[in-house]
């Protein structure tokens, strides 16, 4: 479940679904109230946002009350925020904006603030599609990131050693 998460919080689509998958075949009648339906959700939103729409809301609407019973929210928002990305990738905007209107909820609710660069970026693809934008289009021409020149790029351990010499 945690890799699948994981996987579908940086956007490893592929990874997120063979994850998803694991977690499926390991508790495919959702017997477990926290991991088996947090791979379905995670498998979910994955098959979503791979165009198996129908496929992915139905694990997520079968998943969703069992994983909430566990008293957990934790990945509630990112399965909205991913939802939300898939229906506007499809065109359905209004179904777009309610997925990430919940997924902006929850972490407001509860203070987790690691979910905002997803929300931030589905926010913005929305954008660009009710613009009418092509993001795929709009992504290949935005300019390279800017790296480190390869003789001078920090290694791990410079970085932690600059780290802890600053404090």
């Amino acid at each position: 479940m945690f890799a699948a998460f994981g996987s579908l919080a940086i956007g490893d689509i592929a990874a997120a679904i063979a994850g998803g998958r694991s977690g499926l075949e390991a508790d495919p009648d959702l017997v477990f109230t926290y991991w088996g339906p947090g791979a379905h959700m995670a498998l979910g939103a994955a098959l979503a946002l791979n165009g198996q729409h129908k496929e992915g809301r139905e694990l997520i609407a079968r998943a969703m009350p069992r994983y909430l019973a566990s008293g957990t929210r934790i990945f509630v928002p990112l399965v909205h925020a991913r939802l939300a990305q898939a229906f506007a990738r499809d065109g359905r905007v209004d179904d777009a904006q309610s997925q990430l209107a919940r997924a902006r909820a929850l972490p407001r609710e509860d203070g987790e603030a690691w979910l905002e660069p997803i929300l931030l970026a589905g926010a913005a693809e929305l954008d660009l599609r009710v613009a009418g934008a092509d993001v795929g289009a709009a992504a290949a021409s935005s300019p390279p990131p800017k790296r480190w020149p390869s003789d001078r790029a920090p290694t791990r351990s410079t970085a932690t050693s600059q780290r802890c010499s600053e404090t």
